[in-house]
């Protein structure tokens, strides 16, 4: 099992987005161009609703079958993952300000910039109950995040034990990463 995993590990290239998808559309209308007419179409919606700031804000699931067999690896990943946060089970939660946020970050983390869409999370940058302001993140660096703060945003708290304090369930914030051991994370 572990060689297979490092095998996948050596093919993270493969499920890098290009950074100069974004905001392009005759990358768009070249690749629609070189399809045969009843894939063009879907594909050019759902690479629009994908990679252009101003592109659509939803996708059927209709437009995303018929469009598959001109994805990528990676588009088809990003594909499943955003179109339950932009319509599907997820929207209430995130909507399209979490696929704006991959797309402002030209789908790489925002902290240690990793770039394998299949570590990529969308985080609710100020905690849950806010809807309105995410931030992409690679899994390694969600988990840091989520370390350091609780989902309502607040920072964690850990109880301290000391023979001269009472254990009366008081708490002090956690320490930074690097005060902690925790250090620094490729």
């Amino acid at each position: 099992m572990i060689s297979h995993l490092k095998a996948e590990l050596q093919r993270a290239d493969d499920f890098t987005v290009p950074a100069d998808n974004v905001d392009n559309p005759s990358a768009i209308e070249k690749r629609c161009c070189e399809q045969p007419y009843q894939l063009a179409k879907p594909l050019r919606r759902f690479l629009s609703y994908l990679y252009l700031t101003n592109g659509p804000v939803t996708m059927s699931t209709k437009i995303y079958r018929d469009a598959e067999p001109g994805l990528t690896e990676y588009e088809k990943i990003l594909g499943r993952y955003f179109k339950s946060r932009t319509n599907g089970t997820g929207r209430r939660s995130y909507g399209i300000g979490s696929l704006r946020a991959a797309q402002r970050s030209r789908f790489r983390c925002e902290v240690c910039t990793a770039s394998d869409v299949r570590v990529l999370v969308i985080d609710h940058t100020n905690g849950r109950e806010d809807t309105t302001s995410f931030q992409m993140l690679c899994a390694n660096c969600h988990q840091i995040k989520s370390r350091l703060f609780d989902w309502t945003g607040e920072k964690r708290r850990k109880t301290t034990e000391s023979s001269d304090a009472p254990n009366d369930g008081t708490a002090t914030p956690v320490d930074d990463l690097d005060a902690s051991g925790g250090g620094r994370h490729r």
